[in-house]
Order: C-alpha cells, then structure tokens, then sequence
C-alpha cells in the first residue's frame, strides 16, 4: 500500500459563529452528503461495508475445531481463450478459487509453500495459517483441496497474534527439519516456529529501515546451508543472506525491477538458480501485471525464462509462490492471490510446469 504525506493543514484562528454561518454550514453539509451518496455505485457502498466488517472480525473468527470446509471452482487461464493451456515455456496446470462460508479469514494470503508435492501451507495478512492436501488428478491437474484446516498463528509468548501490527505475516519458508520461518512486517520481525511444537523464537533478519507497508515480503530457505535463508525487501528489491547462527545479515544483490513492479515472493531452485514473483497494480487500467522470473544465482539480472500474467490472461495480486520439483527435473509452481480481504478481488490458487 502507498501512503502518500500530506502537508500540514493551516487552521485559522476560531472566532464566533453566527447564525447565517451555522444555517450555511448545515446546508453545505447536507449537499455534499447528498452528493456523495449519489456518487458511490451499490458496489462501492458493498466493498465498504465489507471492509468496515473485516476491520471488526476478531483474530478468533476461525473454526473451532480448526477444520474448514471451502468451495472450490475451476478458473480458466484465458477466459476470452478457453483452449490456451500455455504461456510461453510455462503450462498451465489448473487454477481454483477458493471461498468458504464458514469464516471471514479466508482471504489476504501473501505466501504459500508446499512440501512433499502435496502439503499446502499459506499465511496471511491477520495472522492465519492455512494447510490443505492438494488434489491432482491422473495428469496432474490440480482439480481442488482437502483436508483443509485454518488457525490463528501464535507469538512468542503462546498467545494468539491479535493486533493487526503484530500479525502480519508476509513470507514462508521451510528449512530442511521441517522448522518454518515466517516474516512479519509492519512489526518487522523473522519468527522460527519447530517443527516439534512450542512457541516461535526470533531469528536474525536485515537490520534494514523498512516502512510499515515496505517490509521482507520474499522469504526463502537455502538449498545448500540448511542453517541459511534469504530474505526480500519488497520495494527496493534487495535481497539478504541470513544465518540462524549469526546475528548479521549479509547484503548479497539488488534486482533490477521494472517500473511499477516489486519483489513479493522467492523461492531457490536446484542448479543454483532462484525464481522471484514481482508484482504491480496499475490504477489507470484497473489491473495486476504478474512476472514470475527464473535467473542463474551468479547472474540475478539475467533471465533464464519468465511467465508473465496480465489482461486477458487471468491475473489478481499475486503475492505467494511455491516450488516443487518434478520427477522430469522441471518445476511445479504454485501462486496463491492476496485479495485484501476486497470483495471486488479474489483468492486464486494457480499451477503452472516449467521445463528448463
């Protein structure tokens, strides 16, 4: 989100009121109420009376049990080309989206990873944590979900994470034990949750001065030091090695991004290569451009292939991304949409093989 810094407003010295100004006051306020209730369409009046209920949903608004019952519903990458299965060296592997009437928190996810080909794990913007079983069919296809379970994530002391600075969960990632990382922003922290169980401790993470909305949005576990990960900065596009044994971070490049488009997610690949999801929204055609970069480690500006979602093909806020190998030596990516918990976007679950 871009918070734009206004100048301070001059106020003039109070004086007493009359009544001629009191009536002008009233009338003026009644014209520009009445002129703004015209102005604003039903869906506008909808979009904010669902944001006005998601500021006030309790953190606990998820099942009680933990299980989640969703629906599911196939989406097309071309809708204006139903028969397109391809974008460039990328094919594309099938595409949900998801809902569910049983909680309010099904929305806002800003990372995914997947383990074992099939364990689906996401986090989101107000402290939920998401597991599910994918469903492939003999192809592949990703057809839908099962098992799927939703929890509040908990903080350091055990606790629920309830305060909305405090629950921001913007990257995942999981070392080779199993341990999962998640970054934070707004309250910008790295927090490691065990694999056996117990309350998060805090990692070292760039000592970076990040903005509140501007934090380590890509998080990704190293392939080749499994005490390594390495972290994104989303608007400058700066990207650290880190150590669970060593408190300093190390700066180790910046990419280049494209006007308008920022880091959101990383993943590391086999033969030293790193795929990055950028993402951007452009206000004046009221659209996302999504690329999804694949580049040599020693030569992060050199592109070694990249899908790129936008009009018409289908495209949202994209924020999380999955890897997983596949037995050919190719990859399987998974994005998973951030909806801002706006009823005008949606949460979109997105297969897409790539083959070097």
């Amino acid at each position: 989100m871009f918070l734009q810094k206004c100048p301070p407003v001059l106020r003039p010295t109070a004086r007493p009121v009359g009544v001629l100004s009191k009536v002008l006051v009233s009338v003026t306020a009644y014209l520009l109420a009445h002129t703004l209730a015209n102005m604003l369409s039903p869906l506008s009046l909808t979009a904010w009376a669902f944001a006005a209920e998601s500021r006030a949903v309790s953190q606990v608004d998820f099942p009680e049990n933990g299980q989640l019952q969703i629906q599911t519903q196939a989406v097309l990458l071309n809708p204006t080309h139903p028969t397109q299965t391809q974008v460039g060296e990328f094919v594309y592997k099938g595409g949900l989206r998801l809902s569910s009437e049983q909680t309010h928190q099904l929305h806002g996810f800003s990372d995914i990873d997947v383990l074992m080909g099939k364990h689906l794990i996401a986090v989101g913007d107000r402290g939920a944590l998401l597991k599910a079983e994918l469903v492939l069919d003999q192809m592949q296809m990703l057809r839908g979900l099962d098992a799927v379970e939703l929890s509040p994530l908990k903080g350091e002391d055990g606790q629920l994470l309830l305060a909305k600075e405090s629950s921001d969960a913007e990257g995942l990632a999981h070392l080779n034990k199993g341990d999962r990382l998640i970054s934070f922003e707004e309250e910008h922290r790295i927090l490691i949750y065990p694999a056996a169980g117990g309350p998060p401790r805090p990692v070292p993470f760039p000592r970076f001065l990040f903005e509140p909305n501007q934090g380590m949005e890509a998080l990704t576990a190293d392939l080749q030091d499994p005490q390594s990960y390495w972290v994104g900065a989303e608007f400058t596009g700066d990207v650290w090695q880190c150590w669970l044994n060593n408190p300093t971070c190390h700066k180790h490049h910046t990419l280049s991004l494209p006007p308008d488009l920022f880091l959101v997610a990383m993943r590391q690949l086999p033969q030293n290569r790193t795929a990055y999801l950028l993402r951007g929204y452009f206000p004046e055609r009221k659209s996302n451009q999504i690329l999804l970069r694949i580049v040599d480690n020693k030569a992060p500006d050199q592109i070694l292939a990249q899908l790129e979602l936008a009009p018409p093909l289908i495209e949202d806020n994209f924020e999380g991304l999955a890897a997983v190998p596949l037995p050919s030596g190719g990859t399987r990516f998974y994005l998973i949409s951030d909806d801002n918990f706006n009823p005008e976007q949606e949460t979109l679950l997105l297969a897409f093989d790539w083959q070097p």
